[in-house]
């Protein structure tokens, strides 16, 4: 932890532009505690190494499924009909 402490913390806003990744996904992170990220006032900060093992996470590489995708593929394909093949 003393490493965390002694690490540069930046505005999540500036994190953002440097990694090409919106602004509003890694707050959304930071409060869901998917990203090591603290609340300072009203803005959020995290160490850029922090952003970079977030990034490196399967839930946010391009094409990985959305939640609602994965609750769908979770009911099965049936379209609503129960998910049962005839």
């Amino acid at each position: 932890m003393t490493q965390e402490r002694t690490a540069r913390l930046y505005p999540l806003a500036d994190l953002a532009r440097a990694v090409g990744v919106p602004h509003e996904t890694l707050k959304r992170a930071a409060q869901r505690g998917t990203l090591v990220a603290e609340k300072i006032g009203t803005m959020w900060v995290a160490t850029r190494e922090a952003v970079l093992t977030w990034k490196r996470e399967a839930r946010h590489v391009a094409g990985a499924p959305t939640k609602a995708e994965a609750r769908q593929r979770k009911r099965g394909s049936g379209g609503g009909r129960g998910g049962h093949d005839a």
